[in-house]
């Protein structure tokens, strides 16, 4: 399923894609957001008191994660790259959907357990749950059918119901005021019986389809099996429902997506054609140094392409690593910092020692990062998890690499 964002959530995810200056461009509603925040005199940033330690938030409408870092007032600030990998040029993965053609079988309902009680014309579902499980049955497979792009061919489906051949009677009914419309007839009011059950039973289908997929459909009632009087004609068999689509199976067209298609909470179809990611050595960055380990190449065909591979979070020198999907800390916004014996921990993460800040020695160029300020002193690269994919029943974790600057 499709994350839902707050528009504030949205601004600031904005914020960190395009590189955005707060104080630049200011009738961008972006930077009216900040004029707002200075202008109140509030702001989501937490101070650490000139102490070393406090809190850190990382869904600040302002750039910084925290201020008032030491006696020296630092404010600390996040820069991040796509973690390094062995470069190859590679054409988008297509994964190519083989569809599945999607049947609407006929349906006898009742068989195991009757839908109706005797005199009764609306399906009870409350007493009879296997009832209720082949109702479900075949609103499920209407729903994947029209869902499945074959609504144009329900034009003649029909549905017939039955009456067996107990007289009828007025004990349990549920005709409200007027039983039976008025029939006296004993084989008219069975015939009655069995044309009122269809009905109901294919007005409630319909019903129901309609809150699943929003479609309108019809199914034409045919007229009722009256066994009134016949003999052996009694019980579930002559009280069933024969509901019949008469709808050709239905084949989707074929359709070819970018590989990044698949999601960690959308698994990949077992019926797609299964094609690895390309491979590639990954460098992980972390306290104790750098470790080069087998990875692969993602790309979303788009924008998106780097590293990623397949341990999980304990990545590289047996050190768990955060995860920063839409630029959260292990999915929170605010967590724990601190400076200790000159290293800098970070929602209890041990980021590095922290060093004077030179372009060359730290390995990152912060005009490439999300346009924070430059750093006097830096820690870091901490390889991170930045979001997961999963694809031919195989996840995959995406890595970039953070630091964390004083200013």
């Amino acid at each position: 399923m499709k994350k839902i964002r707050t528009l504030i959530e949205e601004q600031e995810r904005m914020i960190s894609i395009m590189n955005f200056q707060m104080k630049d461009n200011s009738h961008d509603i972006l930077s009216e957001q900040f004029t707002n925040v200075q202008a109140t005199g509030k702001s989501t940033v937490p101070s650490w008191g000139g102490g070393k330690k406090g809190e850190v938030y990382f869904r600040s409408i302002v750039p910084e994660l925290a201020t008032d870092i030491t006696r020296k007032k630092y404010s600390l600030f996040n820069y991040r790259k796509v973690a390094k990998y062995i470069k190859q040029d590679i054409e988008p993965t297509i994964i190519i959907d083989e569809p599945e053609i999607v049947t609407l079988p006929d349906y006898n309902v009742g068989l195991v357990e009757s839908s109706f009680n005797d005199n009764q014309i609306n399906p009870d579902f409350t007493t009879h749950s296997h009832a209720k499980e082949e109702f479900n049955k075949i609103v499920e497979d209407l729903v994947k059918y029209i869902g499945a792009g074959g609504i144009g061919n329900l034009n003649n489906m029909t549905i017939q119901g039955s009456a067996d051949s107990a007289k009828p009677g007025l004990s349990g009914h549920d005709h409200g005021n007027n039983p039976y419309d008025g029939i006296t007839d004993s084989s008219k009011r069975n015939q009655w019986l069995a044309d009122k059950r269809a009905e109901n039973y294919s007005n409630l289908i319909i019903k129901t389809v309609k809150e699943e997929t929003g479609e309108d459909i019809t199914i034409k009632i045919l007229p009722g099996n009256n066994y009134y009087g016949q003999e052996g004609k009694r019980g579930l068999k002559w009280r069933s429902i024969e509901f019949k689509s008469n709808a050709e199976p239905y084949t989707p067209p074929t359709t070819g997506n970018p590989i990044s298609e698949p999601t960690s909470d959308t698994p990949p179809d077992d019926d797609k054609k299964e094609i690895d990611l390309p491979t590639t050595q990954v460098t992980l960055s972390g306290p104790n140094g750098k470790e080069v380990m087998d990875g692969f190449i993602y790309t979303d065909g788009k924008n998106y392409k780097g590293p990623a591979i397949l341990n999980g979070r304990d990545l590289g020198f047996g050190v768990s690593r955060p995860v920063t999907e839409d630029g959260l800390w292990n999915g929170k916004s605010t967590t724990s910092g601190s400076i200790k014996n000159g290293k800098l921990f970070i929602g209890g993460f041990e980021i590095g020692e922290i060093y004077p800040y030179d372009a060359q020695t730290a390995g990152i160029r912060i005009d490439g990062s999300i346009g924070n300020p430059a750093p006097t002193q830096i820690a870091g690269p901490i390889t991170a998890i930045n979001f997961v994919r999963t694809i031919n029943g195989k996840t995959y974790y995406m890595l970039e690499d953070w630091w964390f600057g004083l200013v």
